[in-house]
């Protein structure tokens, strides 16, 4: 079962993109959200995150969330002590209440003192507390139940935390005062002052830059910012020294927020497929999906997904499997009759029983593996992560040699070492690594609300540069008004539109080419011989058309989401066959190349620009940072085009 965890207290930028960017790329992780500093995200088996996490910065935890609860989680799963308490509850509904617990082999111990409405049990379950409430919540809804911990023991909180602060906020304050004070007549005193000013103000980063330097990873985005602040105290550049870090530190929060702010955006817009309408005594109330448990009555309106393995509640019900099997005909159900997870109801508002979880469903896990897998295998995030890898290390050796040479041997003018400094200031690239994990997930968040579902984005980015369509029609079924609409649409890309028939009567080729009733060895040589000059995107939809999937550039597969291999071969999934969805993932592409140019020219042509600026020594390191902030702001934003792309 998929459970919800989160990752607190991530003060250290480069920390929280290295975790984000390695979630991403885990298999078995989805549904990433990130909040202030904190990150969230859905897996199935935690253990082996766990050892990652704990690999990037030992000081960080995993906890659980269970009903908006966090629960710190343990290596070994070992039984443990739970104690609830109950609201609004009668003695006949604490009976039903222990009945029921009791048939679960998981909870051992279970007591009820009725008196006091206080439950105990013993458990390795921690999902107890989530499964209590919807337990309590089908015997009575009126029944609240609570958590009863020990009352908190410890030191006082204010004197741990906030009398540290204070104290160090009152000796940088002082030291910067005697700082400015002696500045006219320096003395030692003045350079202790200025050194424990930096010292007070780099003393979050220093911790982590400890951290970072036992893991041997010397050259971070703060251990870089610590050197350069260091040495413009060694070199006399005192004020300039403090007005970088202040404005390094203010730029680690906004671009946190900034990232916050677009993966809100992305949540919002898959708020849609995320919830569903249960039908309660109270009447239909909106719920996540997740959270729709076996039996519950689920509502579906016309034209909407159903998104549990189910079975009809109504008289009858007109849907359409497509998104399942690939039958792109109408189908009607009786009351009783099963449903599969991702079929769409055509008419009016259905309910349907619930029989299958949301985790388990077919829909649920193709959309999941979307949002893990679309990162990993892009070649767009590794060409980022090469180029920011290099471009780091020119401009470390480039600071290394201007300050040696400069500084240390004093064979060049001072001025050198200045520049050397401003080099050392603005050589991390790591926002724009980090951008292309906000990009990547934008385009898969914004394709699953339009029914595509992206296995990675480097497919997506690719489409829009096929210039060969091949579009391989349902076996034995008729042309369709639909179809020829899409078929349409297909020929006004400009592209050139090739068609393999396999109906039960011939097409004459009239706009587009067509090949009637070809084998599959005779499908695949037309996309190989068209491979030798053009990329071709094939768009496919049964077990027989694998082979053609795999060829493609782009393979694009049309419904069948239970039928894992054709899913597990192709690169973009259609949940329809309609023109509208068709139309999408071209538009989806199109807008994603443009977001990934803008950013990445904005990126190159600012750090090119700043680097010529500072080594023609004519803007200041203060100013130099500053501009570095701005167009790391701006790379961000731009990824907000494709969130919201309508």
């Amino acid at each position: 079962m998929i459970r919800h965890f989160t990752i607190k207290n991530i003060n250290d930028v480069k920390t929280f993109n290295e975790l984000s960017l390695k979630l991403n790329s885990l298999g078995e992780v989805a549904h990433i959200k990130v909040k202030d500093n904190a990150v969230e995200f859905d897996s199935i088996d935690i253990m082996g995150i766990v050892e990652i996490v704990e690999a990037i910065d030992p000081a960080l935890k995993i906890q659980e969330i269970v009903d908006e609860e966090e629960i710190d989680l343990k290596k070994e799963s070992e039984p443990k002590e739970y104690f609830f308490l109950f609201e609004n509850i009668s003695k006949d509904e604490m009976e039903q209440v222990l009945t029921v617990l009791s048939s679960y082999s998981s909870y051992t111990n279970v007591s009820l003192n009725r008196q006091n409405k206080l439950l105990k049990l013993t458990t390795n379950d921690h999902h107890v507390l989530a499964r209590l409430k919807r337990i309590v919540a089908k015997i009575g809804p009126n029944i609240s139940i609570i958590n009863y911990n020990r009352p908190f023991q410890g030191e006082d909180f204010f004197n741990r935390t906030f009398s540290r602060y204070f104290i160090m906020v009152l000796v940088g304050a002082l030291a910067f005062g005697i700082a400015v004070v002696t500045r006219r007549e320096p003395t030692i005193i003045t350079r202790i002052a200025w050194l424990v000013t930096l010292a007070v103000l780099l003393s979050s980063m220093l911790k982590t830059a400890w951290i970072d330097i036992k893991r041997k990873r010397y050259f971070t985005e703060d251990n870089l910012m610590i050197l350069s602040g260091f040495l413009g105290w060694a070199f006399g550049f005192y004020f300039e020294m403090v007005l970088v870090v202040i404005i390094y530190l203010a730029s680690k929060e906004l671009l946190i927020n900034l990232g916050t702010w677009i993966i809100n955006d992305i949540d919002r817009k898959l708020e849609s497929i995320e919830y569903g309408n249960l039908r309660t005594q109270q009447g239909v109330v909106r719920v996540p999906l997740s959270s729709i448990d076996i039996d519950d009555i689920v509502v579906v309106h016309e034209n909407e997904a159903i998104n549990f393995d189910s079975e009809l509640v109504d008289a009858k019900a007109f849907v359409n499997s497509y998104a399942v099997d690939g039958d792109d005909s109408d189908k009607l159900i009786n009351a009783g009759d099963p449903i599969r997870a991702g079929c769409t109801n055509l008419q009016g508002t259905i309910q349907v029983r619930v029989k299958k979880i949301y985790q388990s469903s077919a829909l649920n896990l193709v959309a999941s593996r979307a949002t893990s897998y679309a990162l990993s295998e892009s070649k767009m995030f590794k060409f980022m992560q090469l180029f920011a890898k290099g471009y780091t290390i020119t401009l470390i050796v480039l600071a290394a040699l201007m300050i040696v040479f400069g500084g240390g041997f004093r064979l060049i003018d001072e001025a050198y070492v200045y520049i050397g400094i401003i080099l050392l200031s603005i050589s991390s690239n790591a926002t724009y690594v980090q951008a292309i994990s906000y990009s990547s997930l934008g385009v898969v968040g914004n394709a699953l609300v339009k029914n595509i579902v992206i296995k990675n984005t480097n497919s997506i980015y690719r489409l829009h540069s096929c210039n060969v369509i091949i579009y391989d029609r349902i076996d034995d079924q008729p042309v369709s008004l639909d179809e020829l609409e899409l078929i349409e649409y297909l020929h006004s890309l400009n592209k050139i539109l090739i068609i393999f028939n396999d109906g039960p009567q011939d097409l004459i080729a009239g706009k587009y080419q067509v090949r009637n009733n070809y084998t599959t060895e005779e499908k695949l040589q037309v996309i190989t011989d068209y491979q030798k000059h053009n990329a071709v995107c094939y768009i496919g939809d049964s077990t027989k058309d694998i082979v053609m999937l795999q060829s493609a550039n782009v393979g694009i597969a049309r419904g069948g989401i239970l039928a894992k291999r054709v899913i597990r071969n192709s690169d973009i999934v259609l949940k329809d066959s309609s023109k509208q969805t068709m139309e999408n993932a071209f538009l989806v592409s199109k807008r994603y190349r443009h977001v990934i140019y803008q950013y990445g020219f904005l990126g190159l042509v600012g750090v090119v620009a700043i680097f010529i600026m500072a080594v023609a020594n004519i803007i200041p390191w203060v100013l130099a940072v500053a501009i570095d902030v701005i167009i790391s702001g701006a790379v961000i934003l731009i990824n907000k085009r494709i969130v919201n792309l309508s």
